[in-house]
């Protein structure tokens, strides 16, 4: 689910240091995925609880940081310092758009598969949980994140001021 429109959480993020922004972000995303988590574990078919008990929310780390990789190798062909080249790195992953953060509701890869349950397979029909749970709680998902991040943003900037900066 991607949400968008969203101009004054922006400038209201903006206002705040870009580490502690994100942390208000995945931890209004963690909150609404926690919402379609908890419907998905009570879809999920029981044959030993597994399947259940492994949907859950991480935050996941965007892997697309192409822009920055070929900055850092671009400035140490060049001659610069790894300092310098990080901070080219840092600078064209800003300009890609890399500012955001992202969570992924389900079971994790090392975990029961959760595939086989969800499509079927040419033994086993389709027992879907957890699109149904996304579709049934995609809305109150939606408001969970956006209370969250207005609730965190107000608690993070309060903190911020009294920091005197």
């Amino acid at each position: 689910m991607k949400m968008t429109g969203l101009r004054e959480v922006e400038q209201m993020l903006n206002g705040l240091p870009k580490a502690v922004g994100k942390r208000v972000l995945t931890k209004a995303l963690m909150a609404g995925g926690e919402v379609i988590a908890r419907a998905a574990r009570t879809r999920a078919p029981v044959l030993t609880g597994n399947l259940r008990e492994s949907v859950n929310v991480t935050a996941v780390k965007p892997k697309d940081h192409d822009a920055g990789k070929a900055a850092f190798g671009v400035g140490l062909r060049a001659g610069l310092s790894r300092g310098q080249a990080a901070g080219l790195a840092r600078a064209a992953n800003r300009a890609a758009g890399y500012d955001f953060a992202e969570v992924f509701v389900g079971t994790p890869a090392r975990a029961v598969p959760a595939w086989p349950q969800e499509l079927g397979t040419i033994n086993h029909p389709a027992q879907p949980f957890l699109r149904p749970a996304f579709e049934a709680t995609k809305q109150r998902a939606a408001d969970t994140i956006a209370f969250e991040l207005f609730y965190e943003i107000e608690r993070a900037a309060q903190r911020y001021r009294s920091r005197g900066r």
